[in-house]
C-alpha cells in the first residue's frame, strides 16, 4: 500500500510541475508596471528591464513582440520584464528622464545600469541580456 501511495505522490508532483510549466508558457512574460507597483518590483527583483511604450506608438508595438520572444527565450526567472505605458505612468518616465519611446532601462538592485533608446535586432538584444546575466546575476 505504501508503494502505491509513493507512486501516486510522485505522479501528482510530476503533474503539478507540468501544469506550472504550461501556466508559465501561457502567461505574458512582460508585466505592466505602474507608479503604484514600481517600488515593490524594484525591491523584490535584482535585475529589472523596463520597456517604455505607448499604445499609439507603432514602433513600440512592433518591438514588443520581439521583446516577448527574448523574454521567453532567455527564460530566466531572476529577470523581471516590465512594460511602462508612458501615458498612464508618466511619473515613472519622468523619474528616469525617459524622453523617447521605445526605450528600455535595465536596473540592477534599483540602479540604472544601461539604457537603450529605440529598437534592437533580436540577436543583439539577446546578447545584451546574456551579458547582464553573466555580469550581474552569475555571482548569486
Amino acid at each position: 500500500m505504501s508503494n502505491l501511495r509513493d507512486t501516486a505522490l510522485k505522479l501528482a508532483e510530476r503533474l503539478r510541475s507540468r501544469a506550472n510549466a504550461i501556466d508559465a508558457l501561457t502567461r505574458d512574460p512582460i508585466q505592466e508596471v505602474t507608479t503604484s507597483t514600481l517600488d515593490d518590483i524594484l525591491e523584490n527583483n535584482d535585475l529589472v528591464i523596463l520597456y517604455f511604450t505607448a499604445e499609439w506608438c507603432g514602433p513600440c508595438i512592433s518591438f514588443l513582440a520581439t521583446l516577448r520572444e527574448v523574454a521567453i527565450e532567455t527564460n530566466d526567472t531572476r529577470i523581471f520584464w516590465g512594460k511602462v505605458d508612458v501615458d498612464r505612468s508618466f511619473t515613472i518616465a519622468d523619474r528616469y528622464g525617459v524622453n523617447h519611446i521605445p526605450s528600455m532601462l535595465i536596473l540592477y538592485k534599483g540602479r540604472v545600469i544601461d539604457s537603450i533608446v529605440g529598437t534592437l535586432q533580436k540577436d543583439k538584444l539577446i546578447s545584451k541580456i546574456k551579458q547582464y546575466i553573466n555580469t550581474y546575476l552569475k555571482k548569486q
